[in-house]
């Protein structure tokens, strides 16, 4: 079934897409963990359709898919698929549909570079520098262990043989039927994330650099553990206000497409500042070891799945207080700690 596209909130069912455009349909598909769902867009293009993201490997994502071949996208022809970027949400099914639907899978060179990071199973040295790496913040054995099998969780939600990948030029645009688009990478959230504007100003494609609601999850990588990533995914909403045009409409990859731009940024931007003021709230005189301020973001110690999810979000602010001179570390490495600059 199709339903028209409404801004007011009428979303497709699993199963359904909704017509946002002539030539710009909008689904959404289900995925195991929050937020729940992952959009996928459809485009009419040149030489077939093109696919904007593709959904997770999860037997509830391929079920959806199923309704969806044998339904609303049936006797769809697709020329390309293209993959925003290397979070298993986004690039999970690359191989599953591009067998499927006989279509090339296209990415950007700092994705591929990033999932075949985050895909690298941790040998016993990696593992040993994770141990001490906890060890020296005062984490736990909980945190140790989700540390240690974030390769292997991402590899039981992808099917991608990163040798067909094909690559995009960031300088070569993207000619679909609705225009023609313009590429840019974003980071912060994911390493080369493909952001898509057309050059008419009607539509951006904002992947989860920005999303209605709710900010995406920062990225972290404990063997590269000092990186400002919340630095990184401010300055982008920089690059991206000076970009898109403030009357596009936004078509995210989770939530409903929407238009306003300046003031979603604005949010997101407040948001951080917010953020960055509750982590140096907690610091008094005496210095602390990130273990002692894991649940200060959330308002609770993070428990089970989401230890990961606060290691990522405390760590990534707290480079970005130490990039700002606000806070410093202090320690020889086997233990360390952190104090007001």
């Amino acid at each position: 079934m199709k339903r028209e596209f409404d801004l007011k909130g009428v979303q497709p069912a699993h199963g359904e897409i909704a017509e946002v455009a002539s030539g710009l349909f909008w689904a959404r598909l289900p995925i195991p963990y929050p937020p729940m769902e992952v959009n996928i867009y459809i485009v009419e293009s040149a030489g077939g359709w093109t696919l904007i993201d593709t959904g997770m490997s999860a037997d509830m994502t391929r079920e959806a898919w199923d309704l969806l071949l044998q339904g609303a996208l049936k006797g769809f022809k697709f020329g390309r698929i293209i993959s925003t970027h290397h979070h298993p949400d986004h690039i999970g099914l690359a191989d599953w549909l591009s067998e499927r639907l006989e279509a090339d899978v296209w990415t950007t060179a700092g994705a591929l570079s990033a999932f075949k990071r985050d895909t690298n199973i941790y040998g016993p040295e990696a593992e040993a520098a994770i141990e001490r790496f906890c060890m020296a913040h005062g984490l736990n054995e909980d945190a140790q262990y989700a540390l240690k099998r974030q390769p292997n969780s991402f590899l039981s939600r992808v099917e991608v043989d990163v040798s067909r990948l094909k690559l995009l030029s960031l300088d070569k645009p993207v000619t679909l039927g609705i225009g023609t688009f313009d590429l840019m990478t974003a980071d912060g959230h994911a390493a080369g994330q493909l952001i898509m504007r057309d050059r008419a100003g009607q539509y951006f494609f904002s992947a989860d650099q920005i999303l209605p609601g709710v900010v995406s999850k920062l990225a972290f990588d404990p063997l590269d553990s000092g990186a400002d990533t919340a630095g990184a995914y401010v300055s982008s909403l920089e690059d991206i206000e000076a970009w898109v045009e403030e009357s596009a409409l936004i078509l995210p990859g989770h939530f409903p497409p929407f238009r306003g731009l300046s003031a979603r940024i604005a949010e997101i931007r407040e948001r951080q500042i917010r953020r960055g003021a509750r982590l140096m709230g907690a610091f008094g005189a005496e210095p602390l070891q990130v273990g002692q301020v894991l649940g200060v973001l959330s308002g609770r110690e993070p428990q089970g799945k989401e230890i990961a999810f606060a290691l990522a979000e405390t760590f990534a602010n707290i480079n970005n207080l130490v990039s700002q001179g606000r806070l410093v570390w202090q320690g020889d490495g086997a233990r360390m700690m952190l104090a007001p600059a």
